[in-house]
């Protein structure tokens, strides 16, 4: 038995590697890519599962004659291949997300600098991902070791890529104009900042928002209260026009930033 299933195991895997195609993984649109992956991985899961679920009914129903399987030597060779189709929708999806670095303007004082640093990043970032497209090794191979080493090389320098990307967010929110313009830089650099010490960081930087926005509300609130019984007038304005429109005025200055902080709570 443990024969036939490895060779079942082994033909998956041949209709695996000519299905998700791995040499042109890195070369072709993402959506595309992603769902042929997508697609092996189900394939894979959903075998391994009814096998297992095989396993379990014989052992209820026929116990004096259960199927007896060796996992590990069963499963091994397709365990290696869900991982490494994991590993390649990995750093397509994160292609996906730093691609958008191309895109991305930091206004501020330091916007140049921040650019700089950023287009750095970027630009190491597709040479990786570039030499994953310039293999000739079938990724789908569970032979071929090499691909586990590139994947460790790349997700170690991800890990540079994503404190470094979190360093320059930090700088930028720290001098931006305005708490609708910090949180526009946030939403930016969506999906890039997933580390346990890239969200602590801007989390950090969201207390300091709030304090911000607290601090232009206590303003706006101390101009209507001292200004509510004897209302600025404007030129060419009836009396109760003028009043809704100072109201309006000081509204406005307060209310893009709530939304955009009630977006992001």
């Amino acid at each position: 038995l443990n024969t036939i299933l490895k060779e079942v195991g082994n033909e998956l895997i041949l209709i695996t590697q000519q299905h998700g195609d791995s040499t042109s993984c890195f070369k072709g649109e993402p959506p595309e890519v992603l769902l042929r992956l997508e697609q092996c991985d189900s394939a894979l899961r959903q075998w391994k599962k009814a096998v297992l679920q095989h396993v379990q009914v014989s052992e209820e129903k026929i116990p004096a004659c259960p199927w007896r399987i060796d996992k590990d030597s069963v499963f091994s060779r397709i365990d290696i291949i869900l991982l490494r189709v994991q590993q390649m929708r990995e750093i397509i999806l994160t292609f996906v997300c730093y691609f958008r670095l191309e895109r991305i303007e930091i206004g501020g004082p330091k916007g140049g600098v921040l650019s700089k640093r950023m287009a750095h990043i970027f630009s190491e970032f597709m040479q990786q991902y570039d030499h994953f497209g310039g293999q000739t090794y079938d990724a789908l191979d569970p032979e071929e070791q090499q691909f586990s080493k590139d994947a460790q090389v790349y997700k170690d320098k991800s890990r540079n890529w994503e404190r470094r990307l979190t360093a320059i967010v930090s700088e930028s929110l720290e001098s931006e104009p305005s708490v609708v313009s910090a949180f526009k830089t946030i939403d930016s650099f969506e999906g890039l900042l997933n580390s346990e010490e890239a969200r602590h960081e801007l989390q950090k930087k969201l207390s300091r928002l709030f304090e911000r926005l607290a601090t232009e509300i206590q303003t706006v609130q101390k101009a209507f209260t001292e200004g509510k019984e004897n209302p600025p007038k404007f030129y060419n304005f009836p009396f109760l026009a003028g009043c809704v429109w100072w109201v309006h005025s000081l509204a406005s200055r307060i209310e893009p930033s709530m939304k955009s902080f009630l977006q992001h709570a």
